[in-house]
């Protein structure tokens, strides 16, 4: 049954699309944020992995702004906040209680230690990007990526 609702139909043409995007994405070339040669700064879709592992999939306007704020050994909790992810996780196994606002998480010096550490870690992962310059196309390719490529750990894709 065909529907005749043009938004469905939009959403239809982009669910088949997902697979070959997520295949342009897997074939782009991985490397340290450092290490690309010029980023462009244009919407996109990117991949950062460890170890040929994928671990966390973003989207955002701005490619070449928002991997260089992700891997910024100064980058604060809502510019490198996949770090900051990477730092709630490693800081509770370590006991830290990560039960608090952003701001007092970055305050306290436990979980500084964690955040400083997981910058550096985040800037020696790989990255791939695509671009990708529709907003829905974005969102729904993002969290096809992540159910995809298995990132829920990073991608839980609640609100803070």
């Amino acid at each position: 049954m065909e529907s005749h609702q043009p938004g469905i139909a939009v959403f239809d043409h982009l669910v088949a699309e997902l697979p070959g995007l997520l295949g342009r994405l897997l074939d782009a070339p991985a490397a340290k944020v450092a290490d690309h040669e010029a980023i462009p700064e244009e919407p996109g879709i990117y991949l950062f992995s460890e170890l040929d592992q994928p671990i966390y999939v973003g989207q955002t306007r701005k490619l070449r702004r928002r991997l260089k704020n992700h891997t910024n050994p100064l980058g604060k909790n809502n510019q490198a906040t996949f770090a900051f992810l990477v730092a709630k996780e490693e800081a509770e196994e370590a006991g830290v209680d990560i039960g608090q606002y952003r701001a007092q998480l970055e305050a306290d010096q436990e979980f500084t230690v964690h955040f400083q550490a997981a910058k550096l870690r985040v800037s020696e992962m790989d990255v791939r990007y695509i671009g990708l310059p529709g907003p829905i196309e974005r969102s729904i390719f993002e969290i096809y990526a992540a159910l995809a490529l298995d990132t829920l750990v990073f991608n839980s894709f609640e609100t803070h």
